[in-house]
């Protein structure tokens, strides 16, 4: 693998678009599988752990919740079945967290098939708190990506300019009176709950390649949210074959390589401006940047690497994708955006993982719509799925536009209502699901699945009611109904 090659030149990669799905990215609509093609899916069960609620869940194509799993806590923020059946599940401690820092986690747990917690690792502490993210290790152990605190003093002496320094809190997320730096950090658990490896993105500041400069801030936020939330880790995979991990950094944004031996990091792609390797982006030009607050990177059986890019605060516009990046080349060889770009917009979370028949599973987290893509180079979406779990963990049968709302990027009433982190497909003949008692029961017994008919007519009579409504409020029934 080549090391660290200039990325400011390196994208030439090939636009992939789809047609002819409905998308509900911010608007109300019914809920459960939109669009199911059958013989051009990946047949299997999908995992899903809502954003607001103390269940997981795992559902069938039809949409039918085959299993349920039981929880104190939300997810913090996603779950992986595991090839013995028990649940990997990070658990969201809300106001138990001892961190005052955006997405805390706290630690995971593993639970078995009937819900019992097997394995609990905590790491809680008002300095140092895991945050949303894990991955499952070939051995056994457990990855985990978390954040640190730094003071003032100590970003100073990192070479921080103390001009950029600030005199405030920001969004609650300062230690108590004590403002500084939220650094992250990646560990390695084993089955013991020892800590038995760690990489912390503190150990690395300085200039060049390898190494993250202190004084880089996002273009997007004042130097104040900046010092406060200057890095965040928000997803991690382990690549057994070459012993390397890869991390994605929102506020980088950038995907790094690190090797697991030297605790190098060899390969970065993203944002060559983070280290001085090309231009910043502008008003409304992106400049030599390719990612946008990016989430979910994945080893893929080619070598290749596939992460979910959110598009957050792109100069030329807000949409969302998917993309795979050659790291011997670092071309940008496949990508999955909707033709209308609004139609696929996620600011937060979300995820893509590439299923065994070439299909790519993508969650838009902040709407709960799931949906999988046909590989090649005109992809299209082949099954679609509205989360129907509300706030109150309670399903609907449809969103209104309040419930569905994902243009208002701070959580608040309604906002998010039924979100997933991201989702996860497994296949009938997975191990974990072997033996497995698998009961189809649709969440609304009374509507019809949409996939069936034509959703946008044939809902109960008081979605119709809500349709009509909007349509009135609106002014034309053609704005309900998106084209990818």
């Amino acid at each position: 693998m080549k090391f660290l090659k200039h990325l400011a030149l390196a994208v030439a990669g090939i636009a992939c678009f789809s047609t002819g799905a409905a998308a509900f990215e911010s608007f109300g609509g019914p809920t459960g599988v939109l669009r199911w093609e059958e013989g051009s899916t990946f047949d299997g069960y999908t995992l899903i752990a809502p954003y607001y609620s103390t269940s997981t869940y795992l559902i069938d194509m039809e949409g039918n919740v085959v299993h349920t799993w039981k929880h104190d806590t939300p997810p913090g923020l996603h779950a992986l079945l595991l090839p013995d059946g028990n649940l990997l599940r990070p658990m969201r401690l809300g106001s138990k967290a001892k961190a005052r820092v955006g997405g805390p986690s706290g630690g995971f747990q593993i639970i078995d098939w009937n819900g019992k917690v097997l394995r609990e690792f905590i790491l809680n502490e008002p300095d140092r708190i895991t945050t949303h993210g894990v991955t499952p290790m070939p051995n056994g152990n457990i990855l985990c990506i978390g954040r640190e605190f730094k003071t003032m003093a100590d970003a100073i002496k990192k070479g921080r300019d103390p001009k950029s320094l600030p005199k405030q809190g920001v969004f609650g997320l300062d230690v108590g009176s004590v403002l500084g730096f939220w650094s992250p950090f990646i560990i390695e658990v084993d089955p013991s709950n020892k800590i038995v490896w760690e990489f912390h993105k503190w150990d690395n500041i300085g200039t060049g390649p390898d190494q993250f400069d202190i004084n880089y801030m996002t273009p997007e936020v004042t130097p104040l949210g900046a010092a406060v939330n200057w890095s965040y880790f928000n997803g991690v995979d382990y690549d057994p074959k070459t012993d390397r991990l890869i991390v994605t950094d929102r506020q980088f944004s950038e995907v790094y390589m690190i090797d697991r031996k030297t605790r190098k990091v060899v390969w970065r792609y993203g944002n060559p401006s983070a280290w001085g390797a090309g231009k910043r982006p502008g008003f409304a030009d992106n400049g030599d940047q390719k990612l946008f607050g990016p989430h979910h990177p994945t080893f893929l059986p080619n070598g290749h690497i596939q992460v979910h890019d959110n598009g957050w605060m792109r100069p030329t516009g807000n949409y969302s994708r998917v993309v795979e990046i050659d790291p011997l080349t670092d071309r940008e060889v496949w990508e999955f955006r909707a033709e209308r770009p609004l139609n696929y917009a996620s600011a937060y979370q979300s995820g893509a993982q590439r299923l065994p028949n070439g299909n790519t599973l993508i969650t838009s987290a902040t709407a709960g719509h799931i949906f999988e893509v046909t590989g090649g180079p005109v992809p299209r979406v082949v099954w679609e799925f509205v989360a129907p779990w509300m706030k109150d963990d309670g399903p609907s049968p449809y969103l209104s536009d309040h419930q569905a709302n994902s243009w208002n990027f701070w959580v608040a009433d309604g906002h998010m209502a039924n979100a997933v982190h991201r989702a996860a497909r497994y296949g009938k003949d997975y191990p974990g699901l072997k033996g497995k008692k698998l009961e189809p029961v649709y969440f609304a017994p009374n509507v019809p699945k949409p996939y069936t008919v034509e959703p946008w007519k044939t809902m109960a009579k008081d979605y119709s009611t809500v349709m009509k409504a909007r349509a009135a409020k609106a002014g034309a029934q053609k704005k309900q109904v998106r084209q990818w």
